[in-house]
């Protein structure tokens, strides 16, 4: 005898003894707990009776005739009534004279709870799984969606009866709004999404149902009416809904980065920046294109929100060890929206190692990286492409920024290696500077009497409105024109250092004692 064969024989064995130990009032405790759940269901029928066929067969019989048989008839009609039950796709939902009919009867009979209980339910069922704004919603659905709502609404107070409630009802019971004409206006916040997921769990709603289109909508609509400061403190919340609900992503993100672009300041906001490259793809990247379902303007600012971030965290990953790359990271920020193009040309180390803050940045520039031709693994480079310059800066503070002039052509580190879109930057070509097919102007990070380095740069690069608008939010001012100047003032009512103040001297800005401000003339 095997293993198998013993241990049949030894429960064979014990479910003898058990049995012979039995007595009749073991039974009793189960039966009792029978009697509870048929209590609950209201009766003994059979749950296996509301099958497809049963269904498909009671709705063919009530469309011919016309009239309710009888209770057990109206309760699969209830759990049917969005069926499609011929082969020109009619519902009962969208037959007002037959869906009336059936309403009709359930009021004559209410006085009989559990059947009405039992038939509410498949009709809660058809009220949240039809959808009254679809494209494919024929005849009287509309209006017969809003009488089964009403409908619903009044018979609510009818259902409760003594002993066990369902937990269907309790929820029902509890949010009677769902039944309303603004069925999600008491749910918000990430308290409103924990109650909405049970409420889901309970009624058994699905992900595509109108329920939670309406939640994620009007949840968004309201925050997007909100005033700038306060609608952009909101932003968070509205992303929750998008987290948890990513089916309604491709029309709402695109609404809130819209209103974010319209707002009159837009400082970056991280996490908006964040979850919209992580669903749409980054921006600057072509094949990208048909993602972005948003204006060009507000993909614009996603892009340039990107490009302050990649650049901050190249200066600040990349620098060696002791470096502070801060200065350096905050300048190339002015001009982030300035930028046509930016590549990071990486030394082998970044490839190499696997350190999750490199694989994050290495992923989130990806469509911009390119590897480094040199044998000093440490040793990376950004190329900054702007319309009248193409600047290569190094990570290591030593090193030259080189500034290539357009209008002399394509600059030659962009042919090594074969790389003709891109370029594979050759450090050797962009480091001599002086090829005659395309000089470069070497520019130190040196600072000298007159100005920083800072002012320099901007001296060669010029004044946009973007980047003052940039200057302003980083550096804590406010711009104004009037009398035909134009006024950069600072919150602190204080003259800048002189790394920052270089910048406004460049742009042709001078302080004033008087209004502790810089000015210049317009035009």
């Amino acid at each position: 005898m095997d293993t198998l064969d013993r241990l049949a024989t030894t429960l064979e064995r014990l479910n003898r003894v058990a049995l012979h130990k039995l007595h009749a009032s073991d039974a009793l405790p189960m039966q009792h707990e029978r009697l509870q759940l048929i209590a609950w269901l209201g009766s003994e029928v059979d749950m296996g009776a509301l099958g497809d066929d049963r269904i498909l067969t009671a709705l063919r019989h009530f469309a011919e005739a016309g009239f309710v048989r009888d209770l057990r008839q109206a309760r699969l009609l209830c759990y049917g009534c969005t069926q499609t039950y011929s082969e020109q796709g009619e519902r009962l939902l969208e037959d007002m004279k037959l869906f009336t009919t059936l309403l009709t009867f359930l009021t004559q009979h209410q006085a009989r709870t559990r059947a009405l209980r039992k038939c509410y339910r498949g009709l809660l069922n058809a009220y949240l799984s039809y959808d009254p704004d679809a494209a494919t919603v024929r005849g009287s659905g509309r209006s017969d969606w809003e009488t089964l709502r009403d409908f619903l609404r009044d018979k609510l107070p009818l259902l409760t009866i003594d002993g066990h409630t369902p937990q269907w009802l309790q929820v029902l019971s509890t949010h009677p709004h769902l039944l309303g004409h603004a069925p999600c206006a008491e749910l918000r916040g990430a308290a409103g999404i924990e109650r909405m997921e049970e409420i889901r769990q309970v009624l058994g709603i699905a992900a595509d149902s109108w329920l939670l289109r309406r939640f994620v909508e009007s949840g968004i609509e309201r925050i997007l009416a909100l005033p700038d400061a306060t609608f952009q403190t909101q932003v968070g919340e509205a992303l929750l809904l998008l987290d948890h609900y990513p089916l309604y992503v491709s029309r709402q993100l695109g609404l809130l980065l819209e209103r974010y672009q319209r707002c009159a300041q837009r400082p970056v906001d991280d996490t908006l920046r964040d979850f919209a490259i992580a669903q749409w793809g980054a921006p600057w990247i072509a094949q990208n294109d048909s993602n972005w379902a948003c204006t060009a303007a507000a993909r614009d600012m996603v892009a340039s929100w990107g490009k302050q971030h990649l650049i901050r965290e190249f200066f600040h990953l990349f620098a060696p060890d002791g470096a502070d790359n801060t200065r350096r990271a905050a300048f190339w920020n002015l001009y982030s929206e300035d930028l046509q193009g930016m590549y990071f040309a990486l030394g082998s180390a970044a490839f190499d190692v696997q350190q999750r803050d490199i694989l994050a940045f290495r992923n989130a520039a990806k469509g911009m990286v390119v590897r480094l031709n040199d044998s000093k693994p440490s040793l990376h480079a950004v190329i900054l492409q702007f319309e009248q310059f193409h600047i290569v800066e190094f990570n290591h503070q030593l090193n030259i920024a080189y500034f290539y002039d357009t209008s002399r052509g394509t600059p030659q580190f962009y042919l090594s290696k074969g790389w003709v879109s891109v370029g594979a930057l050759s450090v050797g070509d962009a480091m001599k500077g002086n090829v005659q097919a395309q000089p470069a102007r070497p520019m130190p990070h040196t600072d000298d009497k007159l100005l920083s380095w800072e002012g320099r740069f901007a001296q060669e690069l010029g004044r946009s409105a973007s980047a003052q608008q940039h200057f302003c939010t980083q550096h804590g001012a406010s711009y104004a024109e009037r009398n035909g100047q134009a006024w950069i003032t600072p919150d602190a009512g204080e003259r800048y250092p002189k790394e920052v103040a270089s910048v406004l001297q460049a742009w042709g800005y001078t302080w004033s004692p008087e209004a502790n401000a810089y000015f210049r003339m317009l035009g």
